[in-house]
């Protein structure tokens, strides 16, 4: 009975073995063939053009991404079955993708396409960070102002007691406390900070307005009084 019993258990732990393996063999199967509809909805749904063979594919990728004028980064993925390139702005290679019967490769803005990638999909790139808005002018017309921006640097002068954004940019303009200001940041509990130059800046930082003088060539009288 003994023998049996082992037998049984042997036979089971290796059925145990080929089911995990089925299984995983199907979630794969089930990943990549998610992917690839996707990938396979992108070709169909943006302009594609026929092509015949890897140098022609190749070809009318690099005529679609001179026509769209090299300004920007793109992918152009070929489909091996349909025998189809398409050509998206934007995109590039996903390196870590797996499509079955595709190859894609990147056109790199000012210069051109590279060569093929097989079985990779194009992918659309997130947008990055939102550049720093553009400065407005003050309106006593001195400085160029950002809300919500600092310097990252020690300033060369410090005022404070209640002081407002434009005490900041009217005592820059002066050149007092400050002979040389460049820029003033106003910060949080009316303290203003002075800079001869804007190296450090800027950068965002809630709660402060940088000032920039929108002229650096200002003469400086000590003798003038300081009227604010």
């Amino acid at each position: 009975l003994k023998p049996c019993l082992a037998q049984v258990r042997r036979l089971t732990g290796r059925c145990s073995e080929i089911l995990q393996f089925i299984f995983q063999r199907a979630a794969m199967a089930k990943a990549m063939a998610i992917y690839t509809f996707g990938a396979m909805l992108v070709l169909t749904s943006a302009h594609d053009q026929s092509c015949e063979s890897s140098a022609d594919c190749e070809l009318k990728c690099n005529k679609a991404f001179q026509s769209s004028g090299m300004t920007s980064n793109s992918c152009c993925q070929w489909d091996t079955s349909a025998h189809k390139i398409v050509f998206l702005p934007g995109w590039r290679v996903d390196g870590s993708s797996v499509c079955i019967g595709q190859k894609s490769l990147n056109c790199n803005a000012g210069r051109g396409c590279d060569g093929w990638n097989d079985r990779q999909c194009c992918k659309q790139k997130s947008p990055g960070p939102s550049p720093p808005p553009s400065p407005q002018p003050h309106p006593s017309g001195k400085c160029d102002v950002l809300e919500g921006y600092g310097i990252a640097a020690i300033p060369d002068g410090s005022q404070g007691g209640g002081l407002q954004p434009f005490d900041c940019c009217a005592r820059c303009s002066h050149g007092n406390p400050l002979v040389g200001c460049m820029v003033a940041v106003h910060r949080a509990g009316g303290t203003c900070d002075y800079y001869r130059s804007e190296a450090g800046g800027p950068v965002a930082s809630p709660g402060s307005t940088h000032m920039k003088l929108r002229s650096f060539s200002l003469t400086y009288n000590s003798s003038m009084p300081l009227v604010v």
